[in-house]
C-alpha cells in the first residue's frame, strides 16, 4: 500500500516503479485488510467502523432468528459471546465522530433489540 504524505508539497513524484516478487506485479491499492482489520490509504478508521456496524447487526439478527426460545441465562451468555467481540477496536485512533456515534447507536440498537424480544416473550 502506498500512503500520500500529509504534506503533499514535498512530494517529489507521483509515479512509482512497478515492485514485483519473483514474476508478479504487486497492485497499488487504496484499501485492504490486514487482520480483519480495514486499512485504508487516507489511515481513517471509518471504513473498519462501518463494517464493524454491518458485523453486529448481522451478529445480533442470527441470534434473534436462531435462538427464539433459550432462557434468558443462554441468551444473555451467547449475547456476550457473539455480539460483544470487539478485539479490533482497540486499533481505532482516527476516525470522523458522525461515525463513532453510528457504532453506539447500532449497539444500543442491538441490545434493545435482543432485550425487548426477551422481555417481550417472558410476559
Amino acid at each position: 500500500m502506498n500512503f500520500v504524505p500529509k504534506n503533499r508539497h514535498r512530494m517529489l513524484s507521483t509515479n512509482f516503479p512497478s515492485f514485483k516478487i519473483g514474476s508478479y506485479d504487486l497492485q497499488f491499492v487504496s484499501h485492504f485488510k490486514y487482520s480483519g482489520h480495514s486499512i485504508t490509504s487516507s489511515l481513517s478508521d471509518d471504513d473498519d467502523i462501518q463494517r464493524e456496524i454491518r458485523s453486529m447487526f448481522v451478529r445480533c439478527n442470527l441470534l434473534i432468528r436462531r435462538f427464539p426460545n433459550c432462557s434468558k441465562a443462554v441468551k444473555l451468555k451467547l449475547f456476550q459471546s457473539f455480539c460483544l467481540c470487539f478485539y479490533d477496536i482497540a486499533l481505532w485512533s482516527s476516525f470522523h465522530k458522525s461515525y463513532l456515534h453510528k457504532f453506539k447507536c447500532c449497539y444500543n440498537k442491538c441490545v434493545k433489540l435482543f432485550f425487548w424480544l426477551l422481555l417481550n416473550l417472558t410476559v
